[in-house]
């Protein structure tokens, strides 16, 4: 049987005995049909699931048989898929859209090629957070991997919520991601002269430093932070500004002394 244009009794028949988990995680992160995002994201896309899911799925006509990347070789056939799966098995795409903005958030550790598979597959999961109201902390590590894009959030209350929600959870694993995406919000605040907001976004990573002190991306970002303020205090000829961030730096570097994080 080869679902070509698939049916809602196709995939039925199909998904309720292998992989309805895989095919949704390959739904919702299309970027893994190039070769090389599938080659970065292959871990975890296949992550505490069956070996054979991937291998069942090409032999049920669900996916294309040819080795390599996961394709279901047309657009119109993902498109049917995703609809199934939203209709028929939306607690399957739920739980599979929150392991893998969890999992894509935690594998971003530094800025460099590696990491930009793992950043724009989580930026567009964004939409799936919304639709199945996954919560302040998917959504915001949504949010922060699109300021690595350079895409302002749609909201910036809903990054510092979620920021607010690992530090209450203690929520660990995500200091880079939010981190950067608090530092990288505060850069443009500064740039359009919102200084309000560039406190506020400020604040929220002394909370976070202060949640995971052992996190050392975080305190560098921190650090940047009160360093690219402490200029624009000078800038401004804010004296006691500029001489109250220098004390908290030097107070952050001798509590850290191992510096800067390397990225």
């Amino acid at each position: 049987m080869r679902v070509a244009t698939g049916t809602s009794k196709s995939y039925s028949t199909i998904l309720t005995v292998i992989a309805a988990s895989l095919a949704a995680r390959i739904v919702l992160a299309p970027l893994v049909e190039d070769a090389d995002a599938w080659q970065a994201l292959r871990l975890i896309m296949l992550g505490n699931l069956d070996p054979n899911a991937l291998d069942d799925l090409k032999l049920s006509n669900v996916l294309e048989k040819e080795v390599g990347a996961p394709s279901f070789g047309h657009a119109t056939r993902r498109d049917v898929a995703r609809s199934f799966l939203d209709t028929r098995r939306p607690e399957a795409v739920r739980a599979e859209g929150e392991y893998l903005i969890l999992a894509l958030a935690q594998s971003v550790n530094m800025i460099d090629i590696s990491a930009a598979h793992y950043i724009e597959t989580l930026y567009g999961l964004r939409d799936t957070v919304r639709q199945y109201n996954l919560g302040s902390l998917p959504l915001a590590l949504c949010e922060a991997a699109g300021t690595f894009l350079e895409d302002d959030p749609s909201s910036i209350i809903s990054l510092i919520e979620g920021v607010q929600q690992a530090c209450r959870s203690r929520e660990a694993g995500f200091g880079f991601i939010l981190a950067t995406g608090l530092f990288n919000l505060l850069h443009h605040a500064m740039v359009e002269g919102d200084l309000t907001r560039r406190d506020a976004l400020v604040d929220e990573l002394r909370v976070l430093a202060r949640t995971f002190p052992d996190d050392a991306a975080v305190h560098d970002r921190l650090a940047r932070s009160l360093v690219s303020v402490l200029y624009n205090a000078r800038a401004q000829d804010d004296l006691n500004r500029r001489d109250a961030l220098l004390d908290e730096l030097r107070a952050l570097a001798r509590t850290h002394p191992e510096g800067r994080r390397r990225v």
